[in-house]
Parts: structure tokens; sequence; C-alpha cells
């Protein structure tokens, strides 16, 4: 996502995003949302799998082997 989009996101949340780097203002985002500012941590648990940030976060070949992952260990 943009920084530019990542910005008006955070104004809708009442977050001023002025001198913030994306990291800041998604880490603020999370928090402001009830989750654990965990973006850019690379954790891999079960929130990242529902998470709006996982693609930035994770990357999209990470996010992919994750879920791969996920259903092969379910069904063992």
């Amino acid at each position: 996502m943009l920084l530019k989009d990542i910005q008006e996101r955070a104004k809708k949340l009442g977050i001023n995003p002025s001198n913030k780097s994306k990291s800041e203002l998604i880490h603020e985002m999370q928090q402001r949302e009830g989750y654990a500012p965990c973006f850019g941590h690379r954790l891999n648990n079960s929130y990242c799998q529902s998470c709006c940030w996982a693609g930035d976060c994770l990357g999209n070949d990470s996010i992919q082997s994750w879920h791969t992952f996920e259903v092969i260990g379910e069904g063992q």
C-alpha cells in the first residue's frame, strides 16, 4: 500500500500522519484497532492470515507459503 493511502486511512482513525514513517503509522493504526503493533516483525502467527497489512509486512510469497502450510497441516 502506498504511503499516501496509509496516511489517508490514519486520518480516518484520528491519527495525525505528519512526520511518521509507514511503519509508525501502521503500528499506531494496529493499536487503535485493538491489535498488537506487529507490522514488520514477521511473526507469521494466526493473526497474520487475516491482517490487512500482511501483504506489505510479510510479502505476498510469504503469505502464500504460510497459507499453503496451514491448509496442508490441518488435514494431517
